[in-house]
């Protein structure tokens, strides 16, 4: 796909079939093709929009009403919030919508299926749903928690439990990242989990180190200064479902079972991409290092390049990875490290 002189391309999209190929306008976030290449959706962030075209490029329908995000700001559009999921079928698109809530549609012809509020009923809490995986019969989203209320995100932030008051108790409880399990059919939640984190508060903009807190012992024994843990910043989901690792901002990444059962964590800084089989966990940046799930063990693999790794994909099979570094460089190697492949993106 070669892009028009004067217009930037920031998103790529092909079908399952590989025969149908689209690419978005300038200032692209997102697109999906149906596995039939008939239908794309699209995500834009100037304007926030997501919109439907058939094949020909027209236009079946629009939803602006979605929920401004920091992450315009192109130092962190890697990690910045979805816009939607396209399920695996292609039949229906769930769209991360204002005020706090998700709502599906008809893929063809926008005709709404479901909806549903992911809001606290504590005022002072504002939340944002982050990122969004279809796998087997689930819809997996994670949500990150947001204070308004500065004097009660400062409270919490160097205040035991034990000390706080009743209501900043409540406040301190339901201040959590949540991790939703939805089914797609329906919006029915069908299991919650959520981990002790610092709640984030939104006169910072993503990215940017908060005011350092004093420490909580209780709230968080890694010795957390500045940026809050957000479980689910980083979401991998296996091919059919029955393994989820939400991982945090600073490196820590939390195993669970399809049905939300916790199998086991891991501190290895980084962002985790799942192998389909589920077997086996990668997490890469200054390097790639492969975790089996199934003992624990863990493994750096040996590459080329000195740059940070920008991305990791794992074959179909999961006997083969991809890794991409930002200078350009690419290679395949399988997870015993043996090198099938490189190729280096002209500069």
């Amino acid at each position: 796909v070669i892009n028009p002189p004067g217009v930037a391309i920031r998103a790529l999209a092909v079908s399952a079939d590989g025969k149908t190929t689209r690419s978005g306008p300038t200032f692209t976030q997102h697109v999906a093709v149906t596995p039939d290449g008939r239908l794309t959706v699209t995500a834009t962030t100037q304007p926030p929009a997501v919109f439907v075209q058939d094949a020909a490029g027209k236009e079946l329908w629009r939803k602006t009403d979605i929920p401004f995000d920091w992450g315009t700001d192109p130092r962190y559009t890697h990690d910045e919030p979805d816009y939607f999921a396209l399920s695996p079928d292609g039949t229906r698109v769930v769209i991360r919508e204002a005020p706090q809530r998700l709502v599906c549609y008809e893929t063809a012809t926008g005709q709404q299926v479901w909806e549903r509020s992911y809001a606290s009923a504590d005022a002072r809490l504002w939340r944002d749903a982050h990122k969004l995986r279809f796998a087997n019969g689930r819809l997996i989203v994670s949500v990150t928690s947001y204070l308004t209320d500065g004097e009660a995100a400062t409270k919490l932030g160097n205040t035991a439990t034990d000390a706080l008051p009743a209501d900043l108790k409540l406040l301190d409880a339901d201040a959590r990242h949540p991790l939703l399990s939805i089914d797609p059919a329906t919006g029915t939640v069908q299991w919650t989990r959520t981990e002790r984190t610092v709640p984030a508060a939104t006169v910072a903009h993503r990215g940017h180190f908060f005011a350092p807190y004093t420490p909580r012992p209780d709230l968080d024994v890694r010795g957390l200064y500045f940026q809050p843990r957000r479980l689910g910043y980083y979401l991998s989901v296996s091919r059919d479902g029955n393994r989820i690792c939400a991982s945090d901002e600073l490196g820590y990444h939390s195993l669970y079972a399809g049905d939300g059962t916790p199998l086991a964590s891991y501190a290895i800084p980084g962002r985790p991409v799942l192998s389909p089989d589920g077997s086996t966990l990668a997490v890469y940046r200054d390097g790639v290092t492969l975790v089996n799930l199934v003992t624990g063990e863990q493994r750096s693999l040996t590459l080329e390049g000195q740059e940070e790794v920008s991305d990791v994909v794992w074959s179909v099979d999961s006997q083969r990875l991809a890794v991409a570094r930002w200078d350009g460089l690419i290679q395949v190697v399988d997870p015993a490290g043996k090198t099938w492949g490189t190729v280096t993106q002209p500069q």
